[in-house]
């Protein structure tokens, strides 16, 4: 099993819309029996309208972290990415310093929080000498009752981490 560690991960937000890019490499040299992954940027998602007055969490569609990856080899092979959120807590901020609580989930209903722990765990099967790519899920929920003006909010930063491994493992660099 490999671990790994993204690049910084911005996000943009209004009260309606929240944008994630991503960017990492996890790929390999390439050549016979090699493996070459990477979470493909940006990842987009964006929350329904949020009321702070309606008294009910606001929950976001399905959000999704895409993985690709590149099968040198002469055996198809399955690798399991296993993504973890490293940044808390999850603030978004606006110009004048008011925050915007949220949080990322692996689960829905929003129940099991995306952090370092709780990873997004997801698999890439993949045929002989073959690339392909798979959207792996994650869920948002932005708490309810929060007083907050209308306006543009972000999040400075997220780092993310995780693991990946790919089966069969043998005669392959993974």
């Amino acid at each position: 099993m490999k671990q790994f560690e993204f690049g910084r991960i911005s996000i943009l937000a209004s009260l309606a819309m929240v944008c994630l890019g991503v960017m990492i490499a996890l790929g390999v040299a390439r050549g016979a029996n090699t493996m070459a992954c990477s979470v493909l940027t940006p990842v987009n998602y964006t929350f329904n309208d949020y009321d702070p007055t309606s008294g009910t969490d606001q929950t976001l569609p399905t959000g999704s972290v895409s993985v690709e990856c590149d099968n040198q080899s002469s055996t198809a092979r399955v690798v399991t990415f296993n993504l973890t959120l490293l940044t808390s807590p999850l603030v978004l901020t606006d110009a004048s310093g008011n925050t915007l609580a949220y949080g990322l989930y692996t689960d829905t209903p929003p129940k099991t929080p995306w952090n370092g722990t709780n990873a997004i765990t997801c698999n890439l099967t993949l045929a002989k000498n073959f690339k392909d790519s798979k959207a792996c899920s994650f869920y948002g929920k932005i708490g309810n009752s929060q007083n907050v003006p209308a306006g543009t909010y972000s999040q400075k930063s997220l780092q993310v981490g995780g693991t990946f491994s790919c089966a069969p493992s043998s005669g392959i660099t993974c």
